[in-house]
């Protein structure tokens, strides 16, 4: 798994087009991919912990986090 993707990278993983052909589970699989990288620079320790919390979330909030950091500062802290 990358932990250094590129915003490029980020934006390819979760366009429109790449997240409409998957199913449900590919999906998550994607949004974690994404999520987790971001989560290990504020919790280290517990990053894949929170991140599977975090993927309990709709999607659309998944990708609501994912474009603001100060919402996923404070969804990966509570």
């Amino acid at each position: 798994m990358n932990f250094h993707m590129s915003s490029a990278d980020l934006e390819n993983l979760l366009s429109a087009e790449s997240l409409a052909g998957l199913n449900p589970q590919q999906r998550k699989a994607r949004l974690g991919e994404a999520l987790l990288p971001l989560v290990q620079r504020r919790q280290p320790i517990l990053a894949v912990h929170v991140t599977k919390a975090l993927l309990e979330l709709e999607d659309g909030e998944l990708l609501a986090l994912l474009e603001n950091d100060a919402r996923l500062e404070q969804k990966s802290r509570t």
